[in-house]
Parts: structure tokens; C-alpha cells; sequence
């Protein structure tokens, strides 16, 4: 496995977690992981027969020429049969160098809608990957996407794959969400009568800085609520200083990483996912499952609800439509408990998987099927 996420050496992180997970499904399970030597990880032992190798890169230029370089000395060393990469871009080339030559097969996944007009459009570098995409995909062996949608938008862009793409969505937890502690995180924010909850990394696809915006005039209306984020990112320095430019301190409140994500969603009036684009968007679905009402720009497995009737909707980027929602739903208790019931319904509707027996059976079969 090519991976470009380091929580995998964090001790007790959900990704450490699910990667034992997926070791379990198979002989051996070797993990590759995109990682600078300045952050100090080392070989790790995830489960008895799971492992994580760090490349340990001097600068992120090296990450995919120091990650082959491991994947051969281990595919030197015993006989692989998968090689499966996190996403179309570095982490496939790395892939497809591993496999051209080695008779193992190569499994790309996608999490991200690569052919979007946003994605193509947020900088130079997703330009580069899309067109990577476009030439590492037919080269693979089968193709795992995590939505219809992103299957539909590689038909639509032409994009030739050996088998049908393989549509598995991340697994959500549904009874975790659903029978959290309702209420037990509101006492940490005694300042604020109304809690708006975000849930994202803090990187500029996520335009956090648009809910920061609109929380101006959510303000007007309703001066005692608070904003609380949930998440880490590159990004995090800039929204801070645009929280207080625009006058929001003490109603913002940065929280980081936080494992409990359950209890925030149970206890928050309102879940706001203001991304530019996204894959599938589980943060959604896990605030639909926890009964938390949802304003979302219309994003990923968005289309799966109904604006108005199991979530609000707004286009990508509209200030004033998602300010005005959010006033909307914080204003009236009975639409709130409306979109809780229905988008909880939704969930139930369109997750396949509902147990964590049943997903990883299904994930193991995509590797199976390659």
C-alpha cells in the first residue's frame, strides 16, 4: 500500500486503526508512507503481520523516487501480489513503477473528484495531477472510487479504465453517531446559546474561509452563537488571522483534531461543509447520522439529499446563500428536527455496508476481483 497519510504512526488514530483493519483481510500487508526524515517516524509495527516504512525524504521532490526504492527492496525480498495506491497521482506513480515490470497487480483509489472544474482550477499542482490521472488510470488494473459520482465523471471525461471503476464509499460507523452523548459538549462552550460545527482538515479546497465570512452576518441575527472547528491544515494560520480581521473573536473557536468527533455532532444546532469540491464527503454523512442539521455547498454525496427536505444546499462558493441558511435553520427549531429525521433517513437509505464485518468484505473483495 502507497500512502501519503502519517497519522498511520500515530499511536491510536483512527487510520492506524483501519489499516490493522485491513491487514487482517490478507497474508501480509506492507505500508509505504510519504513522510520527511525531519518528522522522525520509523518502522512501525501496526498488527503482527502489518508494517509501515516511512520514507524518511529529505524534501517532498523525493517522496516518490525514495518510495519506490522501498517498495522494490521489499518487493525483492518476498512476493507481492497487490500494489494499491491511495490516489491517481504520486502515490499511482509510485505504484505503477512498482508493477510495470514486477507481475503484481495495481489498484488505484480515488477519493477526490480529480476531473472537477474546482479541483482543476484551486492551483497549478492539480492541474499536473489531473492530467497524471488521465495517464496513470488506464494503466491499472482496476480503479476503487469512494461515489457514483466520480465513476460517472470518468466516463464523462473519456477516461479509459481496464475494468469498470469498483465504487465502494468510506464505511460510516452509523450506530457510533447515532446513540452519542447528546449534549455533553455544549458545556464546554457555556458562551455560546447556538453551536454552528464544522468538520474538515483546514486546506484551501475546504474554503473555510467562506463560513468565516458568512458568520458576519449569522452574527447580526444571532450574537450569541459560536463557530467550532474541528480539524489541522496548512491553513490554519491564515483563517486565524482572518477571524480576527473580521472582528470573530471569541466566536470562533479552533479546536484541532479531535477523536470524539460523535459527541460534537450530537451536541452542535448546525453542521456547515462549505468545500469547494469533494469525493464523497463523510463528514456529511456522519453528521446526518448523529442528527445534526446540515448546511452544505453541493458537493459529493450532497446530492444525495434533498435541499430544503433532508439538508440545505448552496452553490460552491455563495457567501449569502450559506449565511442565510444557517440563520434559517437556527431560527426554527422545527425545520432543524425535520432535517435531522430526514437526513438520518438518507444515511440509512444509501450505505450499503452497515456493519464494519460487511465493509470489510467488501474491501477485501475489490482486491480480490483485481
Amino acid at each position: 500500500m502507497i500512502s501519503a497519510d502519517r497519522k498511520i504512526f500515530d499511536e491510536g488514530s483512527a487510520v492506524r486503526m483501519r489499516i490493522a483493519e485491513y491487514g487482517s483481510l490478507v497474508d501480509r500487508l506492507d505500508v509505504i508512507v510519504f513522510a520527511a526524515a525531519a518528522r522522525g517516524f520509523t518502522e512501525a509495527k501496526i498488527a503482527p503481520n502489518t508494517y509501515a516504512y516511512p520514507t524518511k525524504s529529505i524534501s517532498k521532490l523525493r517522496y516518490v523516487g525514495d518510495a519506490t526504492r522501498l517498495g522494490k527492496k521489499i518487493m525483492s525480498e518476498r512476493h507481492i501480489d497487490l500494489v494499491t495506491a491511495q490516489d491517481p497521482f504520486e502515490t499511482g506513480l509510485v505504484g505503477r513503477r512498482l508493477t510495470k515490470r514486477s507481475g503484481a497487480r495495481l489498484q488505484l483509489q480515488i477519493h477526490t473528484d480529480i476531473f472537477n472544474a474546482h479541483f482543476i482550477r484551486t492551483s497549478f499542482l492539480n492541474r499536473v495531477r489531473a492530467r497524471m490521472a488521465r495517464s496513470l488510470i488506464p494503466k491499472a488494473n482496476c480503479v476503487r472510487v469512494v461515489g457514483d459520482h466520480i465513476r460517472d465523471s470518468l466516463i464523462a471525461a473519456g477516461v479509459f479504465c481496464k475494468k469498470p471503476p469498483q465504487v465502494l464509499p468510506i464505511f460510516i460507523d452509523i450506530e457510533k453517531f447515532r446513540n452519542a452523548d447528546k449534549g455533553s459538549v455544549r458545556v464546554r462552550y457555556p458562551q455560546f446559546d447556538r453551536i454552528i460545527l464544522m468538520v474538515s482538515r483546514l486546506e484551501r479546497e475546504k474554503n473555510i474561509s467562506l463560513a468565516l465570512a458568512a458568520m458576519r452576518s449569522v452574527l447580526k441575527k444571532f450574537p450569541k452563537a459560536g463557530l467550532v472547528i474541528l480539524g489541522s491544515g496548512a491553513e490554519g494560520g491564515n483563517l486565524l488571522r482572518q477571524g480576527e480581521r473580521d472582528g470573530l473573536r471569541g466566536r470562533v473557536v479552533f479546536e484541532g483534531d479531535q477523536n470524539d468527533v460523535a459527541a460534537y455532532l450530537s451536541s452542535a444546532d448546525v453542521f456547515l461543509h462549505t468545500s469547494n469540491y469533494e469525493g464523497y464527503g463523510m463528514a456529511l454523512l456522519e453528521a446526518a447520522a448523529a442528527g445534526c442539521p446540515i448546511v452544505t455547498t453541493s458537493v459529493g454525496v450532497a446530492r444525495w439529499f434533498a435541499d430544503g427536505d433532508s439538508a440545505m444546499i448552496c452553490p460552491v462558493g455563495n457567501e449569502q446563500c450559506i449565511s442565510e441558511k444557517v440563520e434559517h435553520v437556527l431560527g426554527n427549531d422545527t425545520l432543524r428536527r425535520t432535517l435531522a429525521l430526514r437526513a438520518h433517513n438518507v444515511v440509512e437509505k444509501n450505505i450499503a455496508t452497515k456493519t464494519k464485518e460487511e465493509y470489510l468484505a467488501a474491501y477485501k473483495k475489490t482486491w480480490e476481483e483485481c
